[in-house]
């Protein structure tokens, strides 16, 4: 993989760290995504659409061929769903949780309503509906904001050269997709905000070495870097 001429660091944010700022901050808002969890609703085209971030077909994604047996997979997750004249087709999830227990033993935030609200726009799906509590009620927009804008402060991006690799815990760490731009290729869409920080490489260091990302090289010519996965403890 060629690493990006410009751009394309991956933005992280420690899940469980969030959490607790969101507990110290937003109780009432924490509360309330303990008590209900979320439903997320999306709409598939029926062929890909490559000029958006949420472009993947129903086929594609469900990994099937025909209606019949995309109504066979949704029925077994228990899915929501409505076909649309175009043959596209709009899914609602089952209420899901918003907080989780992670394998580690501590509670994270874990869910895609940052993503929700953020990037799945396009012509055929709105942050506003994408997205509700699980008993259908509507996110305060106030609440969601305050929620970004705590997440975007705890953000720090994780930047590439070519031949880096990176394994990420995904239950005690986001990550995001920036726009990047790569030599003789089209540039990546933007698929979230790119957060930008001025934080030092050792401060990013120290932020990997709690436990949640080992990142290395791939390639002869690099030293091979592991940095400890540590407890959340």
């Amino acid at each position: 993989e060629q690493a990006a001429a410009v751009g394309g660091a991956t933005p992280l944010c420690r899940s469980d760290v969030l959490l607790e700022k969101l507990t110290q901050h937003l109780p009432e808002f924490v509360a309330r995504c303990r008590a209900h969890g979320a439903r997320y609703s999306l709409t598939m085209p029926a062929e890909a659409d490559t000029t958006s971030g949420q472009g993947r077909s129903w086929r594609q994604t469900l990994n099937v061929d025909a209606k019949e047996a995309a109504e066979t997979r949704l029925a077994a997750l228990e899915y929501e769903w409505q076909w649309l004249p175009d043959d596209a087709i709009r899914t609602t999830t089952p209420a899901l949780s918003l907080i989780r227990r992670a394998p580690s033993g501590n509670e994270v935030f874990f869910n895609q309503l940052i993503a929700a609200f953020c990037g799945w726009q396009d012509q055929r799906n709105e942050d506003t509906r994408s997205v509700t509590y699980g008993d259908g009620s509507a996110f305060d927009d106030a609440d969601v904001q305050s929620a970004l804008e705590i997440a975007y402060e705890l953000v720090f991006d994780l930047p590439w050269e070519s031949g880096d690799v990176a394994l990420i815990d995904n239950y005690q760490v986001m990550h995001g997709r920036p726009a990047s731009l790569v030599a003789n290729a089209a540039p990546t869409p933007e698929l979230a905000p790119v957060i930008n920080t001025t934080r030092s490489a050792t401060s990013i260091l120290t932020t990997l070495r709690q436990g949640y990302l080992i990142r290395g090289s791939v390639s002869a010519e690099h030293r091979f870097a592991t940095f400890s996965r540590l407890s959340a403890d």
